[in-house]
């Protein structure tokens, strides 16, 4: 293996490593004064040194190709990435809806394709699961603490470091998968059973009825289409029964009157999908209204609940329809690996964690929030990397290319780096703490 590919292959996944432990672990926000802009900003730092590794190879090594996956897929990326672009540029906010498509286009362009390591796979879920196994029992204890107190099962309280107690439940959604795979292994069994019932017992305590719904609708489908994993989603379902039947018994310790029920209510969510639908126009067709920016166009809300409603509405339905299409070889590709590789577990349970998380994605912001958001394309990567088996090719740049690449790098980071910078001190925490997911979690939007 070259040297160079060598190093990035073993520098990546210990980077992501870092990412998640750095993000998840209950510990005094590091580099800001809550922890949503505290993620948000290791966010930037990972794209950041991701996006250099890539402009590294590309113009100071012979670069193996940039995008080491299938060739359908770069025409879907480049139509992507230029709606957004135009649907920004004819924005009411433009220069932040650009900056908002840059983000998300550095998120896909640079963090997907060094993802193509498949020896990192297990490393990379080892990590989240401890990582967010430690946090889950931090927040055990807090069940603890309140249970003695008799106090009420407040989410807000137990969540440990989450701002929004949702954003929780979209991280839940990818572990989760991986804690059902990990009970195939006996010596650890017991404790995988523990840390899943108590996952499960704070989805209750939360009322995620729509992480709950996707981890139940998507587990039923594996169940039926992946006969090598039906031992462990029957006993994931058991953790089910015994996390439901815990809660109840916590509630009715701390509430004898406690009466349990689920909310059924869609907290608002229909109407805003209808909104989005009658809003929709000749132009939508092409263009959308500029990525970011629902709240300027549906105010207050800031974002629709819905990724198909947002990106019809933010990036327009020409986008919409090449997201459909990377879906959908993405799961055909995925499908075809499987069926000639039914032993992979480790890809089955990638695909499994995926679609429960691109289901939640149907009823919660999991693709806006920076940790959901960023371990979508990790796992999309991880997911792609495993499933097709692409060749290392050398790309032969002359200097002059390799100069003009490399300033448009730099021009591209100066405007992402100064436009975040700008928003984060645009910030007035007298103002009060805004939830929704703005890019930063408090402050006005001025650029």
């Amino acid at each position: 293996m070259n040297k160079d590919i060598r190093f990035f292959s073993q520098y990546i996944p210990l980077l992501i490593i870092s990412f998640f432990f750095v993000v998840l672990l209950p510990v005094i926000p590091i580099f800001s004064y809550d922890n949503y802009n505290h993620q948000r900003i290791c966010q930037i730092f990972l794209v950041l040194l991701l996006s250099s590794s890539v402009v590294y190879k590309f113009c100071f090594t012979n670069s193996t190709k940039p995008l080491a996956l299938d060739s359908k897929f770069v025409p879907f990326f480049a139509i992507f990435a230029a709606v957004g672009i135009i649907s920004a540029s004819i924005s009411k906010e433009p220069v932040y809806s650009l900056f908002y498509c840059l983000h998300i286009t550095l998120l896909i362009f640079f963090l997907l394709p060094n993802l193509s390591i498949k020896h990192a796979t297990l490393p990379l879920i080892y990590a989240l699961v401890i990582a967010h196994s430690i946090l889950v029992l931090y927040c055990f204890l807090k069940i603890l603490f309140t249970v003695y107190e008799q106090q009420p099962l407040n989410a807000t309280v137990i969540y440990s470091g989450f701002n929004n107690i949702r954003f929780f439940n979209q991280v839940q959604v990818f572990v989760l998968p991986f804690l059902v795979f990990l009970l195939s292994y006996q010596k650890i069994q017991r404790v995988v059973f523990f840390i899943l019932i108590l996952n499960l017992l704070l989805m209750f305590i939360g009322g995620a009825r729509g992480a709950l719904l996707s981890l139940i609708f998507i587990s039923i489908v594996s169940f039926y289409f992946t006969p090598q994993l039906r031992k462990n989603i029957l006993k994931g379902f058991l953790c089910l029964l015994l996390s439901y039947l815990a809660y109840i018994t916590l509630e009715y310790i701390v509430s004898p009157e406690y009466t349990a029920s689920m909310r059924t209510s869609s907290s608002g969510r229909v109407r805003m999908w209808l909104e989005i639908l009658a809003d929709f126009s000749f132009q939508n067709i092409f263009f959308g209204h500029g990525p970011g920016i629902y709240d300027i166009t549906f105010n207050p809300a800031k974002h629709p609940h819905n990724s198909f409603f947002e990106i019809l509405n933010e990036w327009g339905a020409t986008a919409l329809i090449t997201f459909i299409g990377v879906v959908y070889f993405t799961y055909k590709a995925t499908t075809h690996y499987i069926k000639s590789h039914r032993n992979d577990k480790v890809t089955i349970t990638l695909a499994y964690s995926l679609s429960c998380a691109a289901m939640y994605s149907l009823f919660s912001g999991v693709h806006v929030m920076p940790i959901p958001q960023t371990l979508l394309i990790i796992f999309w990567g991880a997911l792609l990397g495993r499933v097709y088996r692409p060749t290392v090719t050398i790309i032969k740049i002359n200097n002059v290319v390799k100069l003009v690449l490399f300033l448009i790098f730099m021009i591209t980071w100066a405007f992402y780096l100064y436009s975040a910078l700008t928003l984060y001190n645009a910030i007035d925490p007298a103002q009060g703490y805004t939830p929704a997911p703005r890019f930063w979690s408090i402050g006005q939007r001025e650029l």
